[in-house]
C-alpha cells in the first residue's frame, strides 16, 4: 500500500503544495491523510488513523521532512518508529535521497541518510522556535486591557484558555498497565518528549 501524508499548521497556510506536488510524483496512492494541526503535536486525528493502518512493506510519501512533525526528538522517534518498528518505508518528495527503500541494506547511506535528517529535523525545530519568539515578542507589544492582551487590529483579547491535561489519571492508567505511552500521548494530546517531561517533574 502506498499513502501520502500531508499537513498545514495554521488558518493561513494552505496545502494546495502539497497535493500539487503529490499529484506530480508519480506514485498512484491507495489513501491520502491530511491534517491541520501544530508540527509540534503529533496526536492528530488523521496521522493516528495513518499510523494504525501502516504496515511492514508499505510505503509512505511525504513532500518535507518537517510535515512529520517540528519538535526534533519526537520527530526522529517517529521516523525511528515507523521505519524500524513498524517496518514501512518512507519517500521525502523534496529530498529524494532520503528513501528507505534504497538505503536498508546500505550502511553508509543509512549513516548518510540519518545525519541529514537530523540536520533537517533540527532546522525546523528551530524554525518553529525562531515564529513562536517573534509572535511573544509581538504579543508583549500588544496593549492590556482588563488584565488582557488586545490585538491592535481588532481590539479582541488574544489567545485561548489552555487545556487542563488531566495527566496524573492518564499517568495512574499507563502505569497500570491499562495503555501504552502512545496511547496516553494521545489520550492528552502531547508529544512523548511532553510526556516524559511531565512524568519526571510528577516524580
Amino acid at each position: 500500500m502506498i499513502y501520502a501524508y500531508l499537513r498545514k499548521s495554521t488558518r493561513g497556510q494552505n496545502i494546495v503544495r502539497q497535493r500539487s506536488a503529490m499529484e506530480r510524483s508519480g506514485f498512484e496512492f491507495d489513501e491520502i491523510f491530511e491534517d491541520a494541526e501544530s508540527g509540534k503535536k503529533y496526536s492528530r486525528k488523521n496521522y493516528d488513523r495513518l499510523l494504525s493502518v501502516l504496515k511492514a512493506g508499505d510505503l509512505l510519501v511525504v513532500k518535507h521532512p518537517d510535515r512529520l512533525g517540528r519538535d526534533y526528538e519526537e520527530a526522529k522517534e517517529q521516523w525511528r518508529h515507523i521505519v524500524r518498528e513498524i517496518g514501512a518505508d518512507i519517500y521525502i518528495l523534496d529530498y529524494p535521497m532520503l528513501d528507505t527503500r534504497e538505503i536498508k541494506n546500505d550502511l553508509v547511506q543509512t549513516f548518510i541518510c540519518d545525519n541529514v535528517l537530523h540536520l533537517l529535523f533540527f532546522k525546523a525545530a528551530m524554525e518553529y522556535e525562531d515564529s513562536r519568539q517573534r509572535q511573544a515578542e509581538g504579543i508583549a507589544e500588544m496593549p492590556i486591557v482588563d488584565g488582557k492582551r488586545v490585538s491592535l487590529k481588532t481590539g479582541n483579547p488574544i489567545g485561548r484558555p489552555k487545556r487542563e491535561l488531566n495527566f496524573e489519571k492518564v499517568a495512574k492508567k499507563q502505569k497500570d498497565g491499562l495503555i501504552t505511552v502512545s496511547d496516553a500521548c494521545r489520550e492528552l494530546g502531547i508529544s512523548r518528549t511532553q510526556w516524559y517531561r511531565l512524568v519526571k517533574e510528577t516524580a
